[in-house]
């Protein structure tokens, strides 16, 4: 565990935050709601390789703020992407994949076996919700499926608020089985779940 200024890094995912008291005591340590978030995963319509992969917070009113860019990067070869930023324990952030408007971002036309070029605008995301404060690891797939679960939250009374947030990705997880956001995209030959080998099946039928 490392100690930070934003709090203790607690290798648990799912607590609701590290060390430090309440804050209530003499002496106790103040808590802290900051995340400092080594976020990884794969963007998947098939594999989208070159596009450009951003997290972004949500504001008070439930939309997503497009304009604040809490960390970019870009996805591999393989649709593969991380990255670090400051975040906010218990509240949703978003998760954006891209295609680039030089149309130089592709994806994997699983059914041909052949990369194609995705069109500029091409957009996908995935909703996170750190679960701890101070530093941790997590994970975020971004695919069709877990874009399904944004665009619920978001049309929502309320937009991307914390409860319609979970709300959306209960609902998305109970249709299909298991959580988009959390369920690594692979291949049918390299499935090595029952959930990864729905996923992958899904994800060919939509990757023309």
């Amino acid at each position: 565990a490392v100690e930070t200024e934003r709090g203790r890094c607690d290798s648990g995912g799912e607590g609701d935050g590290g060390g430090g008291g309440d804050g209530g005591g003499t002496g106790g340590t103040p808590t802290t709601t900051e995340a400092l978030i080594s976020l990884h995963g794969v963007a998947s319509k098939g594999r989208m390789a070159g596009a450009r992969v951003t997290a972004h917070p949500v504001r008070s009113d439930g939309s997503v703020d497009l304009s604040t860019v809490l960390a970019s990067t870009e996805s591999d070869a393989s649709g593969a992407y991380q990255l670090r930023f400051e975040g906010t324990r218990d509240q949703p952030h978003v998760i954006r994949v891209a295609a680039k408007d030089d149309g130089s971002t592709t994806h994997l036309d699983e059914v041909a076996g052949t990369a194609r070029p995705l069109p500029a605008g091409f957009v996908m995301r995935a909703l996170y919700r750190p679960r701890q404060s101070g530093e941790g690891a997590a994970t975020a797939s971004l695919t069709p499926f877990s874009e399904i679960a944004v665009s619920a939250a978001e049309h929502a009374s309320g937009g991307v608020a914390a409860a319609n947030a979970a709300q959306a990705t209960a609902a998305v997880t109970q249709l299909l089985g298991f959580d988009p956001a959390q369920t690594t995209p692979r291949t049918v030959a390299t499935a090595t779940s029952a959930d990864e080998q729905t996923l992958a099946i899904l994800l060919t039928a939509v990757s023309g």
